[in-house]
């Protein structure tokens, strides 16, 4: 409980909007990566861009860069939390310090939890009720997976003894059923960056 009242207090005194700006400054848009700028470039600019938000550092992160880099789109912007509902008080902290930051910087959360939650459920169980939380809210969906997740990846992938194309490495425009895309910026950058 203690924790959970330390993370409320340093949340609400953080502005979100200045630390957007100063993100955003140490990644300048050329930074990201070509494929999904040229992407941008390619596709007219209406409909609505939703982050996935789990309220981690990535994903965090993602959600500054955006809302500094393309003031035009603010009102379209979106933030989807979907709450997995196994790690108790965590998961709740998880979705109130989401909920916070997107009032700061006028973004709307589209919450979701997952009704099916059991404990002991696998990873791959709760990544399937997350991605059909996203394709049910989003058709432009931007991840925050950054250039240490694609070792990463290709080494989970190794160890499962994936083929040639399971080995492939996120790719940063990802056309997807249903006329939807992942876009995934930040795989030029580095974690620590």
């Amino acid at each position: 409980m203690a924790r959970r009242a330390r993370v409320k207090k340093a949340t609400s005194a953080v502005d979100w909007p200045a630390a957007a700006a100063a993100l955003a400054a140490a990644i300048p848009r050329e930074r990201l990566d070509s494929a999904v700028l040229s992407w941008l470039e390619a596709v007219p600019r209406r409909g609505r861009w939703a982050v996935a938000f789990s309220g981690g550092a990535d994903s965090l992160a993602l959600l500054l860069v955006m809302w500094a880099h393309w003031p035009e789109r603010r009102e379209a912007l979106r933030a989807l939390h979907f709450d997995h509902r196994l790690r108790g008080a965590e998961s709740r902290g998880d979705a109130a310090f989401c909920q916070k930051v997107c009032a700061k910087l006028g973004v709307k959360l589209i919450a979701g939890r997952w009704r099916r939650a059991q404990r002991g459920a696998s990873e791959a169980e709760a990544r399937e009720a997350r991605l059909a939380f996203f394709r049910a809210n989003a058709r432009v969906l931007w991840l925050g997976q950054h250039q240490d997740d694609v070792a990463e990846t290709m080494l989970m992938r190794l160890a499962r003894g994936s083929g040639a194309g399971g080995l492939s490495a996120p790719r940063p425009v990802q056309r997807m059923p249903g006329a939807r895309v992942h876009l995934r910026p930040l795989l030029t950058i580095k974690k620590a960056e």
